[in-house]
C-alpha cells in the first residue's frame, strides 16, 4: 500500500502548507488588486474635482492658478526623482 498517494497522503504537512500558501498567495494577489482598485477611483475622483476646480478660476486667476500647479507638479516630480524633499505645496520645509 502507497500512503503517499490520494487519499493516504490529505493529511500530509507538506501538501497542507503547500495548499497554504497558495491559498495565501491568491488572498494577497486578491486585497492588491482591490487596493489599486481603490487608488484607481480615488486618482480619478481627484482629476475630476481638479477640472471642476479649475472651471471656476477666473480668467483673470488662470496665470496664477497655472503656475501654481506647475510648482506642485514640479515638486513632485522632484520627489520622485530625488527620494523627496519634504515639503508641502507652498515650498516650506515641515
Amino acid at each position: 500500500m502507497n500512503c503517499n498517494s490520494y487519499p493516504y497522503n490529505m493529511f500530509n504537512q507538506n501538501i497542507l502548507s503547500t495548499y497554504d500558501q497558495q491559498q495565501y498567495e491568491i488572498e494577497r494577489h486578491r486585497r492588491e488588486h482591490m487596493e489599486q482598485q481603490e487608488n484607481i477611483r480615488d486618482l480619478v475622483k481627484a482629476a475630476h474635482d481638479f477640472l471642476k476646480a479649475a472651471q471656476k478660476v477666473k480668467p483673470e486667476y488662470r496665470e496664477q492658478a497655472q503656475q501654481a500647479v506647475f510648482a506642485v507638479l514640479f515638486e513632485q516630480m522632484m520627489q520622485s526623482q530625488y527620494g523627496g524633499m519634504n515639503r508641502d505645496y507652498t515650498g516650506n520645509r515641515f
